[in-house]
């Protein structure tokens, strides 16, 4: 037994600084607890965020090839042509009618069918103008020619013909002026909006990946 009084308040003394010092490193401990469910958390939530952006980035570029297939157009002229037409209230989605359509009236003006020979012809397009050109020429020069039209009922009409119901759709669009939709089209690349087909393509993998995980 000790009966040192010095000896008893030292180790009193201790005996407390040894519980204080316990109960301290338990709150470092809690601390560092919350601090770490707290970053785990943050991660969790970043990755979260990451992992739905590459998805949505997947996505869009699936519908770009998948679209621009279905409307007979280019990668790049598809995007190109749907930044054009969002920015004059118009969904490229509406046009798949309206491209097939056209691609019939120019079918027929080949053959050289009355009606398909009339409507190129208001616009000042001809065989010789067409012949060998793609689905995407062609498409453009109608729209610039139908820019060009002042008249609007007539440009309205000539845009049934030859693009059927989409072609009150584009209304906004024709009535801009010829030069709207390439400066628009330049727009589109400044921004970098256009992806190339590198970019694309890795998308479509990514989006076919998914699928198959799912």
């Amino acid at each position: 037994m000790i009966e040192d009084e010095g000896a008893i308040k030292t180790l009193k003394n201790a005996d407390k600084q040894a519980r204080e010092s316990a109960k301290a490193l338990d709150k470092v401990k809690d601390t560092a607890a919350k601090a770490g469910k707290a970053i785990a958390v943050g991660v969790g939530a970043a990755v979260t965020s990451l992992t739905a952006m590459a998805f949505k980035s997947a996505e869009a570029t699936d519908r770009i090839d998948k679209m621009s297939q279905k409307l007979g157009l280019s990668r790049k002229a598809f995007q190109e042509w749907d930044y054009v037409m969002s920015q004059n209230g118009v969904s490229i989605d509406s046009m798949q009618g309206g491209m097939k359509t056209l691609t019939n009236m120019t079918d027929d003006l080949r053959r050289g069918l009355g009606t398909a020979t009339e409507s190129f012809g208001r616009l000042g397009l001809s065989m010789n103008d067409i012949d060998g050109k793609s689905q995407e020429e062609v498409f453009s020069m109608v729209i610039n020619s139908l820019q060009g039209v002042e008249d609007e009922s007539q440009r309205a009409a000539l845009a049934n013909d030859l693009l059927g119901r989409s072609g009150a759709e584009l209304a906004p669009l024709l009535n801009a002026g010829a030069e709207s939709a390439e400066l628009l089209k330049q727009k589109a690349r400044d921004l970098g909006l256009v992806l190339s087909d590198e970019t694309i393509d890795a998308g479509v993998i990514l989006t076919d990946t998914i699928d198959s995980a799912k």
